[in-house]
């Protein structure tokens, strides 16, 4: 898939992960015209309109939608996210002390 190179897998290895449910974030959403051209300044809001997230390494979406993931694990400022699947076979192995 598209991130599960070692480059990805190794960064996703870095990360302080925590298991965490999606909840839609405010979006913001700057008006155009059909050519492209900014229409205005200020953003329109739109409530809970940052409805998913998608695994940085198999693009799993996870959301509060119908057939996805509702949790996964976040970083501390959620920006990044893995699905369960991916950090159970390659990040969590590699977090586990002997």
């Amino acid at each position: 898939m598209i991130g599960r190179s070692p480059s990805y897998i190794e960064r996703a290895r870095l990360v302080t992960w925590q298991k965490a449910r999606f909840v839609p974030l405010d979006a913001e959403q700057y008006r155009r015209s059909p050519s492209g051209e900014l229409i205005t300044e200020m953003p329109e809001v739109i409530p809970a309109g940052w409805d998913h997230e998608h695994c940085m390494l198999c693009m799993t979406k996870i959301a509060q939608l119908p057939g996805c993931q509702r949790e996964g694990y976040s970083n501390d400022g959620g920006s990044l996210w893995l699905c369960v699947a991916c950090y159970e076979r390659y990040v969590s192995p590699s977090q586990k002390t002997e």
